[in-house]
């Protein structure tokens, strides 16, 4: 999928990327926050896993979430019950290091160098605002997976078996990913222009989101406060979808509110339009592609406050905060970058080096983010699990596990312990 690189090499870079960015997701928490189970993870999908099958056919808050399930079922089926919380962390990075390795091969395929494939696939892995809880927990991947599908769409493969793969993979993503629609106008156009090589994956998109509305109109999702106000959306995106792309520390991010003012951050935004427009002026289809992605990051945004339970958090009046709900609007604004780079490179001379200098600054300032503070400390499962053997041993036929946070506890069958 690489162009002239052979089979074996491609295989190999991919395997190489893939565990790269797994690892380095995992390296953004501190090792003492492998060992707890974090929230959704402990009591929904552990819990889930060991009570038996019947979960599978119940949403939670209106998604399937079925990689989540399918992790925790692998961790639990196959792990010591002292690994649960360590397996569960894995699993997320595995998840983030395929998004990461797809956007890297397609990238690659599609005429982007290796420094251009390397941005693409550092995003996931580096998006400052993912800092914020959507690390090493497999209940939180979804926020990554509109982006892994939207390259798992681009991607124009010849072999059969690669295009069965890609699609199982993109049903996946959107299975787990309800806010995958928001990627169904670009991905309709990627289908007008390769309809033989990607109507599998398109096909394997619609399924999966067809099957994410089913559930969530049986279940629908809670709201906890009114729809939040047009300017509270919009001030939102630009602060978590915008700046948080670039800026992990809301310290920081609040400064340059305070300094600049949001016409600032509105300036960014509307300044990588004109230069969306720009570039891709010679290339039409490309810049009506890169628009819907970038009306995609903006409705992802929205579609979490206005459908969901997020009107809570307050961009009017502040504080402004950083939250996990804008990685997925930040991922889909990053993956226009590579649609902007790649023309610039290759018309060559100036644009091309400055542009490389441009790209090698987007992940130098992404990087200086990369370890943030995590509350995700003070309850670890391995010493939980200590406690709650001696319980089992009593005769009982369950024991109630406490996790992160402290007010929840995984309901554990005794015979794990045994």
């Amino acid at each position: 999928m690489m162009g002239r690189v052979g089979p074996r090499a491609s295989l190999n870079a991919l395997a190489t990327v893939g565990l790269v960015a797994s690892v380095a997701h995992l390296g953004r928490l501190p090792r003492v926050a492998w060992d707890t189970m974090y929230a959704e993870d402990g009591f929904t999908f552990v819990q889930g896993a060991v009570d038996g099958t019947a979960w599978w056919g119940t949403p939670y808050a209106g998604y399937l979430h079925v990689l989540p399930r399918i992790v925790a079922s692998v961790v639990t089926g196959a792990l010591p019950v002292r690994a649960w919380a360590w397996g569960m962390a894995v699993g997320a990075a595995l998840v983030v290091g395929l998004v990461a390795a797809l956007a890297y091969a397609v990238t690659r395929h599609l005429g982007g160098g290796r420094l251009l494939g390397v941005v693409a696939a550092a995003a996931p892995v580096l998006v400052p605002v993912a800092g914020i809880e959507s690390i090493a927990n497999t209940g939180n991947t979804h926020s990554y997976l509109a982006y892994g599908a939207l390259f798992g769409i681009a991607a124009r493969p010849r072999r059969r078996w690669v295009r069965v793969v890609l699609a199982l993979v993109v049903f996946l993503f959107a299975a787990t990913e309800i806010q995958a629609i928001v990627i169904v106008p670009a991905a309709l156009v990627l289908l007008t222009w390769h309809t033989r090589c990607r109507w599998p994956t398109v096909g394997a998109l619609l399924l999966g989101l067809a099957a994410q509305a089913a559930a969530f109109l049986s279940t629908g999702r809670s709201r906890d406060s009114a729809v939040p106000p047009a300017v509270a959306v919009a001030r939102g995106y630009l602060f978590d979808g915008v700046l948080g792309s670039l800026v992990g520390r809301v310290g920081i991010a609040r400064t340059v509110v305070t300094v600049g003012t949001w016409w600032l951050l509105a300036a960014v935004f509307v300044g990588w339009i004109i230069l969306l427009v720009l570039a891709l002026r010679a290339h039409p289809r490309r810049l009506v592609l890169a628009l819907l992605i970038v009306a995609a990051s903006i409705g992802t945004w929205a579609m979490a406050h206005i459908y969901s339970n997020f009107a809570a958090v307050d961009f009017v009046d502040g504080p402004f905060k950083l939250v996990r709900w804008g990685t997925a609007p930040a991922l889909l604004l990053l993956a226009t970058v590579p649609l902007v780079a790649a023309p610039l490179i290759e018309r060559g001379g100036v644009e091309a080096r400055a542009t490389r200098v441009l790209l090698v600054g987007l992940l130098v300032v992404q990087t200086a983010s990369f370890v943030l503070p995590t509350s995700r400390s003070g309850t670890y499962w391995g010493a939980e699990i200590a406690k709650a053997t001696p319980v089992c041993r009593t005769g009982a036929a369950y024991v109630d596990v406490t996790i992160v946070p402290t007010d929840a506890a995984v309901r554990l069958p005794c015979r794990y312990l045994r």
